[in-house]
Order: C-alpha cells, then sequence, then structure tokens
C-alpha cells in the first residue's frame, strides 16, 4: 500500500453505507482461534505483526478527497495486545473470556485514524490460549479468515523454529485492484439491464416471532445452527445428482425455507466473491451483496429452487463487480439490501498451528445486526458450520432457534430426496407460518 490508493468499489460502498448511519459493529469481522500445547508466544506475536506487513491493508486507515474515499497507513500500527486469566478462578474464565470477546469485537474502529484490525492473545491457563482478531469489512471479508489463518500458522511455524518466517510477496494494492473499474464499466450495461427487469425493493419477509423489521443497524445476537453429518454427507450426492455446487445446495436450502414460510418472492441478499486469481492470496474485502430473487413455482420442489438458483448465480456472477448503485437509479447507500441475507463459502483443509492443538471458530458472531436475520454457512472438510446472526428489535432468539431447526430439518429432507413437492419438506406448517413486516 502507498501513501494513499484508491478506494475499492466495495470498500466505497462500505465507506458510503457507514458514513450514512451509524452502525456500529454490524461490519465488524471477528475470528477466534484457540490453541493448546506449548506455545511459543514470542513467535505468535511475530506472527501476526509479520502477517500485518504482508498484508498492508490491515494497517489501513481512510480519509475522503472530493467525495472520494482513500486508503492509506494508519497512525498506529496494529500490534498484540496480551491478557492473562491464567490466575483467575477456573470457574470464572469461561465468563470472563466470553466479556472479553464481546467487549473486543464491539469496540469502535477509527476509520480515519485506524488501524481497522486488532488482535488479542488471551492465556487462559498454562497450555491454553484464545488468540481473537478483529477487523472492520472495510479491510477485511470472509475469505479473508482462510487467508490470515493460513498465513499466521506458516509464519508462527516459521518463527517456533528460529527462521525469518518470509511468505511470497504479494502484489501491492494498486496491483490488486488494477482493472477492477475496467472491468465493471465493460458489464454496466448488461448490469443495468439485468437489474432493470429483476429488481424490485423488498417489500416484506414472513418469519416465525417477526416483529418488525428495524431499519439501520441495532443490537444483535447470533445462534449456532448445527447441521448433521447426514447433510454433509448428502450434499456430494445431491449435487451430482443435479449438476450443482454444494453451495448452491445450501443456499437453495434457505430459499427453500423461505417459500416454505409462505414468501412467493424469496429474496436473500447474497454475498458474491469478486476476487480474481491476483487477489486469491490477498487480505481485503473482496465481496459485493447482491439481491438473488428466486419465485415460487406451483408444484416445484428443492430441485426447481437449486435449478433456479444455480441459474440466478450464474447471472449474477457474470456483473459481480457492478455495485447495486452503480446500475439501479435510487439505490443508495445502505446496511443492507434485504430483510435476510447469507454469506455462504467453502473453506479449504482445517488449519493448524505447528505443535498446537488448534480451534478456528470460523463463524463468530460480530454483536450487531444489520438486518432482521443473517444466516451464515462455512463448508468445511467434514462438516458444514454455521450461525444465524439477528437484530434483537426484530425477532427474538427463541423465534430464531425455530428458523434453525427448521432450515436444518428442509435441507435434510431436501436432500434426501430433492425432488419431493414443497409441502412435504419438513416444517413449518399452521401457526409457524407467521408475521409479516413492511421493510422500511
Amino acid at each position: 500500500m502507498g501513501r494513499r490508493d484508491p478506494a475499492s468499489l466495495a470498500q466505497q460502498a462500505i465507506w458510503l453505507a457507514a458514513r450514512s448511519a451509524p452502525a456500529g459493529s454490524a461490519h465488524h469481522v471477528p475470528l477466534t482461534a484457540r490453541l493448546e500445547g506449548e506455545l511459543d508466544v514470542r513467535a505468535l506475536v511475530d506472527a501476526c505483526e509479520a502477517a500485518v506487513a504482508r498484508h498492508p491493508i490491515l494497517g489501513g486507515a481512510f480519509q475522503e478527497h472530493g467525495g472520494v474515499p482513500w486508503v492509506g497507513p494508519a497512525a498506529v500500527r496494529p500490534h498484540v495486545a496480551q491478557v492473562d486469566l491464567s490466575t483467575s478462578p477456573a470457574h470464572r474464565v469461561p465468563a470472563q473470556v466470553a466479556d472479553l470477546v464481546r467487549r473486543e469485537t464491539a469496540r469502535p474502529f477509527d476509520l480515519c485514524r485506524g488501524p481497522l484490525a486488532r488482535f488479542t492473545l488471551c492465556r487462559l491457563a498454562r497450555r491454553r490460549f484464545l488468540l481473537l482478531f478483529v477487523a472492520h469489512r472495510l479491510v477485511f471479508d470472509e475469505e479473508s479468515k482462510d487467508v490470515l489463518v493460513r498465513d499466521l500458522t506458516c509464519l508462527y511455524g516459521a518463527f517456533a523454529h528460529g527462521a525469518a518466517g518470509h511468505l511470497p510477496p504479494l502484489p501491492p494494492l494498486r496491483e490488486q485492484l488494477a482493472g477492477e473499474h475496467d472491468r465493471a464499466a465493460a458489464v454496466l450495461a448488461a448490469a443495468r439491464e439485468l437489474w432493470s427487469e429483476r429488481w424490485r425493493e423488498p417489500a416484506g419477509v414472513a418469519l416465525p416471532g417477526l416483529a418488525r423489521v428495524v431499519p439501520g443497524a441495532g443490537a444483535g445476537d447470533c445462534l449456532e445452527l448445527s447441521l448433521t453429518q447426514e447433510v454433509d454427507n448428502a450434499l456430494d450426492g445431491a449435487a451430482r445428482a443435479l449438476g450443482a455446487s454444494r453451495q448452491e445446495l445450501l443456499v437453495g436450502g434457505l430459499v427453500t425455507l423461505l417459500h416454505r414460510y409462505g414468501n412467493e418472492d424469496a429474496v436473500v441478499g447474497l454475498d458474491v466473491s469478486t476476487r480474481t486469481p491476483r487477489t486469491r492470496d490477498c487480505v481485503g474485502p473482496f465481496a459485493n451483496e447482491l439481491p438473488l430473487a428466486v419465485r415460487r413455482r406451483r408444484g416445484g420442489g428443492y430441485a426447481d429452487v437449486v435449478r433456479a438458483v444455480r441459474a440466478e448465480l450464474r447471472d449474477l456472477h457474470a456483473v459481480r463487480e457492478v455495485p447495486l448503485a452503480w446500475a439501479v437509479p435510487g439505490v443508495g447507500p445502505r446496511l443492507a439490501l434485504t430483510p435476510v441475507s447469507m454469506s455462504c463459502r467453502r473453506r479449504s483443509a482445517d488449519p493448524g498451528f505447528p505443535g498446537l492443538d488448534t480451534t478456528v471458530e470460523w463463524t463468530a458472531c460480530g454483536m450487531a445486526a444489520r438486518n432482521a436475520l443473517h444466516v451464515q454457512l462455512v463448508d468445511g472438510p467434514g462438516a458444514v458450520a454455521g450461525n444465524l446472526s439477528f437484530g434483537r428489535g426484530a425477532i427474538d432468539r427463541e423465534s430464531v432457534a425455530r428458523i434453525a431447526g427448521h432450515l436444518a430439518a428442509v435441507l435434510e429432507a431436501a436432500l434426501a430426496d430433492p425432488d419431493a413437492a414443497l409441502a412435504d419438506l419438513a416444517p413449518p406448517a399452521g401457526d409457524e407460518r407467521e408475521q409479516v413486516a413492511a421493510v422500511g
């Protein structure tokens, strides 16, 4: 990163949304790793600092010039704060850790001074540690988690063995973003045509227990989504049978559930990756939220939904780098496009810090909500991890727990029989198809 570089299209959209309305921690992306064993603390601190040097966007800050955000070095670089809870009574440590994670996740970032990322290393016992990383979405997306963890494990292994800890250099920010505007401009006409036919302001959504859709960010919470091993095993077979990807099957599960709740048009704000071969190994906000809409087909079932999702995703992929505001007049900066949103990605092999038992929480909660419900799924080796984040002012925790159970049940039933009619795919029925709240 040079002294000052123009912000990317994604950064411009996030910047404008964050400046137009209070967002709290809705744009904060937390990542936690539990480490057990003989940790070399100095090597881990060095690895974190080396990762920041490798990905200087983590040490960036933003300033607006001529109405356009630019990114440059922060006033100070990210550092590793250290907290020792090993002398606390064992029964108090879990609550203290939860409180620490909540505080650090929710603690505001100064977008203009930076830095927009921070590390906290917490000693829980002599051989147990928690590494907490929190970054602003201006500099970090969900796929960046894989990149950062992979780099940290490599760097830690080198430093722990007395090596230099170098990784192959990455292109500077200007080169990472080279051609982005040209690529978006080249398909702008196609994007305008696409959205002229498909974009509609979401009018409402039916969810169990939904009281209202709260405009803007608000206090949020999250609930873990548990998918069985049978669901994970069935994904590959269903993917072969339907000619679809695992991601398309999972997105299709949420769309099917929304149809089951009585939503004739299921509209989901979906994170679409804009990464290129040049940015594959880079940390940054390489994603664009776009609306995916699938109308309920009478007499159709999950297989029909998946085919529709696949077709929609192919069309979205062609214009993935074009911000919706570029293509649709009147769509200004907003924290969320739709009341229900989703991020669904495939991650690589399980990481491991050399010599340590490592557990990474890939779906940690940001402690704030930017819409009524956000479904996060991470499809990893041998399991699909997930959570449901929700706005406390929009829906209660018990209703979200029902939604989580319904989604798991619908996926299990649909994957077992993709051609089953919609009405045969598990709950909900009767009183579960509750309120519809108008957006805005």
